[in-house]
């Protein structure tokens, strides 16, 4: 019995002083859970503070930016400044927030001249996502208006094929004749199509697909009116491929030229691309060129390559010859000055020059 019982007593004793230790290791780590937990929540509870007091001031800075922009008021002109409408004064307060907060650039001044409205639009076109929070923050009933015009425009380069062909058909006047370059009195017609800048347009990707572009050829040969611009899609589309430049130079090289080289799409066309037409309509060109007539003619000798300019020059008098190349230093390497005047004389000999080296 006794052996029995000093079994019972070790077990036990070991048993109790187990489950005792643990206890206190469970304890203690519910204590540092605690202490962590704490720490955790008093951490949270400061951030939560900090957070509260820079959203009162955000809150209030909002208020106040929404105060100013509400309290806008006409400006009239001065003796020494221009009238600030309602809507440019409160676009100067767009541009300084989305500048503040963002660090974009809107631009300082309105490319329109009479809707100051539509100029916003034009000017936040590149930033439509930041400029609408903006104004939704500080009065979206007020601005749904102009929030919905900034979504909803539309550069020429993103308009449906639908819209390109439609313009291929039936080209418009532009206003009052100006057809390029025109943005500002496209907003000043609110980006009506039929003030659409031709410029723009032309950079779409569709008036250089395949359909489109047979489009246009169809239309310069049957002279639509105001065709005659389609000229200058290369010049702003550098999707053009060659194949399509020399079926426009084509086209160019037997239409009549209208004025100065620069005056035309046509003009400023042959120009800069004289150089990838078919060799056939180069010599067409060629042969209307004019021999006495100054830099700004649509067909000086200057936009041809040199082998053509040396054909031409056999026109001229020496003295005409060497005075041009005189004023125009530069123009010409001395190899080539050397090549021109070689020409010259093969095809223009001097009465004293021996009979035997004559040409």
């Amino acid at each position: 019995m006794n052996t029995i019982e000093n079994l019972l007593d070790i077990d036990l004793n070991y048993v109790i002083s187990k489950a005792i230790a643990e206890k206190i290791a469970n304890l203690e780590s519910q204590i540092e859970n605690c202490h962590e937990l704490l720490e955790k929540a008093n951490a949270e509870n400061r951030q939560l503070k900090k957070d509260a007091k820079l959203a009162a001031i955000a809150n209030g800075m909002i208020e106040a930016i929404r105060a100013k922009y509400q309290a806008v008021k006409l400006v009239k002109a001065t003796s020494s400044s221009h009238e600030i409408s309602v809507w440019h004064g409160r676009y100067i307060i767009i541009r300084d927030v989305i500048k503040a907060i963002y660090g974009d650039s809107l631009p300082e001044t309105f490319a329109g001249f009479r809707e100051d409205f539509y100029s916003i639009v034009w000017n936040c076109k590149d930033h439509k996502d930041r400029v609408c929070s903006i104004l939704e923050m500080i009065g979206g009933n007020e601005n749904a208006g102009l929030i919905e015009s900034i979504r909803r425009f539309r550069m020429p380069h993103e308009f449906t094929k639908a819209e390109i062909i439609s313009f291929i058909k039936k080209p418009h006047y532009g206003y009052n004749g100006g057809r390029f370059n025109a943005i500002g009195n496209w907003i000043g017609e609110r980006f009506a199509m039929g003030y659409t800048p031709y410029d723009l347009l032309f950079q779409n990707k569709h008036i250089v697909s395949d359909d489109c572009f047979a489009m246009v050829l169809d239309a310069i040969t049957l002279k639509v009116e105001y065709s005659e611009d389609f000229f200058g899609i290369p010049l702003h589309n550098s999707g053009a491929t060659d194949e399509q430049i020399k079926a426009l130079g084509t086209l160019a090289a037997v239409m009549p030229l209208k004025g100065a080289r620069n005056d035309t799409q046509q003009g400023k066309f042959i120009e800069k691309f004289l150089h990838k037409f078919n060799k056939e309509d180069i010599e067409i060109l060629f042969e209307r060129i004019q021999l006495t007539s100054m830099d700004w003619s649509a067909l000086h000798y200057g936009i041809f390559p040199v082998e053509y300019q040396m054909r031409a020059f056999r026109r001229m008098s020496f003295k005409d010859l060497k005075g041009m190349i005189g004023s125009y230093t530069g123009r010409f390497s001395d190899g080539q000055i050397e090549s021109i005047y070689a020409d010259w004389f093969i095809h223009n000999p001097h009465p004293d020059t021996p009979r035997n080296t004559s040409v």
